[in-house]
Order: C-alpha cells, then structure tokens, then sequence
C-alpha cells in the first residue's frame, strides 16, 4: 500500500492492532486485563518520556466510558481504573507544570482560564441543589481537566517528539472507531437493546437506535461529527492533498451522523467544516492552487446537495423526516417542530433560571437531586445529571455571573487559538461548543466530555507539530532557539526527522 510524506501505514495497523487487542482481551477478562495493563503501560510511556504513546493512551482511556457494550469491557473495573490513571498521571505530570522550562506552547495557556468559571462554582455550589455532589464533580474535572492539559504540554514539549508517528497513531485510533461502525451497521451488536432502547423510543428516537462503535445513538452522533472535523481540519491545513484515507473517513463521518438521526451532530459537523473552511481563506502558507480546490469541492456540494433536496421528493422528504424527526407526513418545516423534543426541558431550565438568576443552582446538579438519598461516596461521585443546551445550561448552574465567566473565557480561547494559527484546536473546540447545543456535556469528564476534551487537545498538538514544521513560533522562546537546542540534544537531523 501506498505511503505518505505525513503518515505511515505500519503504524497505523500498529496502533489499529492495539485498539483491537485491548477490546478483545479486555472482554475475554472482564475488565480486569485493562485495570492491570492500561496503568502500567501510560506510566512507562511517561518514564520512557514516548508522547506519541501517551497521547494515545489518554485518547484510548477517555473514550473508555462511551464504548460499544456488547464488544467492549466498559464496566465499572474499568471506568475507575481509567479515572485514578487520569488522577495519578495529573499528579506525576504536574510535578514540572511549573518548571523554569521555557517551553510552553502558546496554543495550551489560554486553556487555563476556564479555571476562573469553575473557582466561581466553587463558590456558587455552596448554595446549590446538592452541594457535596457538585464539589465532588468539581473536583474530577479539575484534576481529569489537569491531567489532558499536563499531558499535552508534556507531548509539546519533549524533543522525542515525531510528527508523522503522532499522526499515524491517532488515524490508527480513528480508523477502528469509525470503519468500525460502518461495519457494525447491520450488526446487532451496533444497537440498542432492552430498557435503553424503550427509553429511546419513548423519547421519539424511533429513526434510529444504531451506536456504532460507542454506548448508545445519541453519543454516536456527535461522536462521529468531532472526528469528522478534526480529520477535515487536519486534511486541510496539514495533508493538503486529497488522501485516499482521509476521503474514505471523511464519507464515513456524516454517513455515521445520518444514520444515527441526529440533528445536533449534523449540525454540528457542518458548522465544524464551516468554521475550517473559514480558516482555510485567511490562513497562510496552503497555498492558492490548494484554497482554490477546496473552493471548487465546497461550491460542488452545496450545489449537489441543493438540487439534490429541491428535485428529488424522495430525498426532499427524507431531509423534511430527519429535521423535524417527528410526524414524518408533515409537509412545511416550522421552528416549533425542530424545537420539540427539547421544548419540555427548556421550559424546566426557564423556571429554575428565574429562581436564582445570578448565582445558580451549583455545579452539575440537577432539582431531583433534593430528594435523593445516597449512602456512599461512590455514589456521591456518580451522580448522573442531565442537561440540555449548554447556553440554559450554564445559567442554571451559576446564574448570570457564571456566564459571563465562561463565555468570556470561550471567546477569548477560540479568538485566541486562531490569532494563534492553531486553527486544528481552534475548530474542534467551536465544535464541541456546538455539539453541546443540544446535550451538554462539557463538564461530563467520566462519559462523553472528557473523550472531546481529549480530541481538542489532540488537535492542539497536531497545530503544534505543524507550526513547527513550518518554523513558527509555539513556545515562548523563539522557534529557532527551541530548534538550536534540540539539534544539539539530538543531532543535526534530529528536528527534520522528527517532522516527518
């Protein structure tokens, strides 16, 4: 098979082997491989200081928690033994945080001021639904969130850093997750079964029970969209080709979003794409012929699409089935159609805004919780709460001083990130905030948020790699003194090596 200038194949099967041999292992024992295993082998990854092997663990680990049931051990041995792994490593890592070592990447500091928002529910949860509940949670997040970060600087920074290995693993990770799925389609293994599947049908999730590669439909979804776009973005500004692989996974992602019936992720894909392609335009150093291309494929499939929908009645009422995704004879689309699986929720969350619209109702805590009786702190640090739009959702939780707190950090950080040239990161993470319109989840570190907040600083480090490439500045030392340095450690040819 063909090779790449950015990847290479063996790796990838390498790390497709991996992904493969851990689930089936992983179920054989029950869990137990993995609790044995995974630990041993993210601390030898850290020890041997090997980035492209950390950063895939740390990939692999988060994604544990929204897994496909039926072919993945995904029970509580392994759910607790991928959060002390995530604690221990934010302890180990955060040991040189702060060193004099100058290099830390520009993209990974802006990161940091989502702190000022959970400080503030810190305070905000003292008086909330259930306080203990909603420090306990504050506490995962801050030290699952601690760890992503510790280990993206740890990656950014090391000087045994390869581009095209760090490329390869993740497309390794990738390719299980999503030609998985589409092999799963007409699997039983791939849907929903028992009281899941009854939950999803009196919910209206009548299109379509498919879960591909994760836990349930509704985690597919935007699962498939984030991927999409963290493959579109990594196509556009670093493979700069039209890559056979890249083409493939890039089918595959909206293939996988459809058949879920998920509007949120459809929405969210091509609000991701979109933002890509508006990077593309301004950024530097792609190249005309290249701009111009993605141009051309960008006006051919919004044509083809458009008359697709206006000529073809079959597609035109399956396009009308899957917005409104209720009563499927209805002829003209309205907003109150779109909105009314979500209409029940938002009218709850109105309600408890207007209680306490200042300082919300705590961190992660919802009013049923009043009336719940736990006896144990495993309980305690269990608790499930669900949400709607992150935009009622963040109100709820710390009133109006809590949005202003985090959607200033928000825009700062993605304005940031793009002044930046980091606009890999930058996109994933207006995604994520996309895919958060319809089911918050960025505070959820043990399920589906902390596998996203995993993938946004994946994609920081794929900006990072890049840039460097390029010869741009990532630390706060000029990149000629960070290249200097490492040529030093590592030989003359060390720095092209590495690149790839």
């Amino acid at each position: 098979m063909a090779g790449s200038k950015q990847y290479e194949w063996k790796t990838i099967v390498k790390y497709m082997a991996i992904v493969l041999a851990t689930m089936v292992i992983g179920k054989v024992t029950g869990g137990i491989a993995i609790a044995i295993a995974v630990p041993i082998l993210v601390f030898a990854a850290i020890a041997r200081d090997k980035p492209v092997e950390l950063l895939f663990w740390t990939l692999f680990m988060t994604y544990f928690a929204l897994a496909n049931r039926n072919i993945f051990a995904n029970n509580g041995i392994v759910i607790l033994t991928t959060r002390i792994t995530l604690i221990l490593m934010a302890g180990v890592l955060s040991m040189n945080l702060f060193s004099k070592n100058r290099k830390v990447a520009r993209l990974v500091s802006p990161f940091w001021g989502i702190f000022a928002y959970i400080f503030w529910e810190c305070v905000a949860s003292a008086q909330g639904w259930q306080p203990i509940v909603s420090y306990l949670k504050l506490i995962l997040f801050f030290v699952i969130f601690l760890a992503l970060i510790c280990c993206t600087n740890r990656v950014n920074r090391s000087s045994r850093m390869n581009a095209k290995l760090l490329r390869s693993a993740c497309l390794g990770f990738i390719c299980v997750m999503v030609f998985g799925s589409v092999l799963l389609r007409k699997s039983g293994l791939a849907q929903l079964q028992g009281e899941e599947a009854l939950k999803a049908v009196l919910a209206g999730e009548t299109v379509s029970l498919f879960t591909g590669m994760t836990c349930h439909s509704q985690v597919l979804g935007p699962f498939a969209a984030l991927i999409g776009v963290f493959i579109f973005a990594d196509f556009v500004f670093s493979i700069k080709k039209f890559d056979k692989l890249y083409v493939a996974l890039l089918l595959c992602c909206p293939v996988l979003v459809y058949w879920t019936s998920s509007r949120t992720g459809m929405g969210t894909f091509m609000a991701g794409c979109g933002l890509v392609m508006f990077f593309a335009f301004r950024a530097k150093g792609l190249g005309n012929a290249w701009k111009q291309r993605l141009t051309s494929l960008a006006i051919l499939g919004t044509v083809v699409a458009g008359l697709g929908v206006v000529a073809v009645p079959q597609i035109r009422e399956g396009v009308m089935k899957y917005v409104v995704k209720y009563g499927g004879g209805t002829k003209k689309v309205t907003t109150e159609d779109v909105l009314a699986s979500r209409q029940g929720k938002f009218d709850e969350m109105f309600a408890h805004i207007k209680e306490k619209p200042f300082q919300g109702h705590g961190f992660q805590v919802s009013e049923e919780m009043l009336h719940e009786k736990r006896s144990g702190f495993v309980e305690y640090l269990s608790a499930p709460v669900e949400k709607g739009t992150w935009i009622f959702a963040i109100v709820e939780e710390g009133g109006a001083i809590g949005m202003i707190f985090f959607t200033g950090w928000v825009i700062y950080l993605i304005f940031t990130l793009a002044k930046r040239h980091a606009y890999m990161g930058a996109s994933v993470m207006f995604t994520f905030l996309v895919a958060n319109m319809g089911e918050f989840s960025i505070f959820s570190m043990s399920y589906i948020g902390g596998f996203f907040w995993a993938l946004v600083f994946a994609a920081v480090c794929f900006d990072v790699q890049r840039m460097k490439t390029a010869g741009m500045q990532v630390f706060w030392v000029p990149i000629e003194q960070v290249r200097a340095e490492e040529e030093e450690l590592e030989g003359l040819d060390a720095w092209t090596r590495r690149q790839g």
